[in-house]
């Protein structure tokens, strides 16, 4: 807001910022003891790039997030425990920006997930939910690709565990989070039965055998649209049986199709620029997210449903040994909306392992 500041400025020495972060990520399993004396200055030093980083410059933030992910494949990652709020923060991790947002969410997401996982004992039951949060949007996020919505099932199925023990530790309703997560499990059932697999059978059915026309309608159909087909021609002239040039039917055949304007009607080279057109303005609608549809392949549909089975199987024994709120776990009776939920999963389970 100041009117000396200058955002070039700004921008290039953010960049050599990111540049020596890099070659920190670079050397950082060599000097892991001495740079872990200066972590947290270097944790903080991160989230501020983060949330500083202008959203113009994406491959800025690409830099940024790539020599994150190196750093924290180290043993440094359990500093960031005290930070992970803000890195749940989809305006700190991907900023405001549209280039941002469409390009850099796989990686962006797929880093944060790798951080989670390792250390997910460490972490509150208020950290956790907010993971299954951001991993539940993630599952059902159909601009990002299946192996990241894969990948989002899987960290909601290594958090059963850890939602069950922090539960009983801090006395909150992990139950209710673990009904959560079996819901978002149900729905992408439902997803992939109502949505994936129309797509991937559609894709891999044979193409229609091409149908022959028939010599009868080959001679009938006329040639323009619109204009009366004409009589078949005669056999030629021979000498037994001489042909007279003309017949009296020609000139009134021909004072007819002069009369005689077709209904206008549009050229096929018209209506298929007309739907080239119409597909060209949907394309090309900026603002919205591009669709996968045309990605799906059959094997990572089967990663997908493999996963969703073994998370279901891992949430029905989060749900039967989690104490409720009020601290009872010796019934192991589903309550009715529990019970529904599991009707669902059989009607969609069984309609996507179809």
């Amino acid at each position: 807001q100041s009117p000396a500041f200058n955002k070039e400025v700004f921008v290039d020495f953010m960049g050599a910022q990111i540049k020596t972060l890099s070659f920190l990520a670079y050397i950082i399993r060599i000097y892991q003891t001495e740079v872990g004396h200066h972590s947290t200055l270097m944790v903080k030093g991160m989230l501020s790039l983060l949330t500083i980083c202008p959203h113009e410059v994406a491959h800025l933030r690409k830099e940024l997030l790539i020599a994150a992910r190196h750093i924290l494949a180290t043993d440094l990652r359990s500093k960031f425990v005290p930070l992970m709020e803000k890195l749940f923060d989809e305006n700190i991790l991907l900023g405001k920006g549209w280039t941002t947002f469409e390009t850099l969410r796989p990686l962006a997401y797929s880093t944060l997930a790798d951080l989670v996982h390792h250390v997910r004992q460490l972490l509150p039951l208020a950290d956790l939910s907010r993971a299954v949060q951001l991993s539940s949007k993630n599952v059902h996020d159909e601009s990002l690709p299946t192996s990241i919505q894969t990948m989002s099932c899987k960290l909601l199925l290594n958090l059963v565990d850890c939602i069950r023990q922090r539960s009983e530790q801090e006395g909150g309703n992990g139950k209710e989070l673990l009904v959560k997560m079996m819901e978002v499990f149900v729905l992408k059932f439902k997803t992939v039965s109502k949505l994936q697999l129309p797509i991937l059978i559609s894709k891999h059915l044979p193409p229609p055998a091409p149908t022959p026309p028939s010599s009868s309608t080959a001679i009938l159909a006329p040639l323009t649209p619109g204009v009366p087909s004409l009589a078949p021609l005669q056999s030629p002239a021979t000498p037994g049986n001489p042909q007279t040039p003309a017949t009296p039917a020609t000139p009134d055949i021909k004072t007819e199709t002069v009369d005689i304007k077709p209904a206008p009607s549009p050229a096929p080279a018209a209506l298929g620029q007309d739907k080239e057109s119409l597909e060209l303005e949907k394309k090309v609608k900026f603002g919205f997210p591009t669709s996968q549809a045309g990605n799906y392949s059959v094997s990572d549909c089967r990663a997908l449903v493999k996963t969703l089975v073994c998370g279901v199987k891992t949430i029905t024994w989060g749900l039967a040994n989690t104490k409720a709120a009020d601290g009872n776990t010796q019934s192991k009776q589903f309550q009715p909306k529990e019970t529904l939920i599991y009707i669902r999963l059989v009607k969609w389970a069984m309609e996507a392992l179809d």
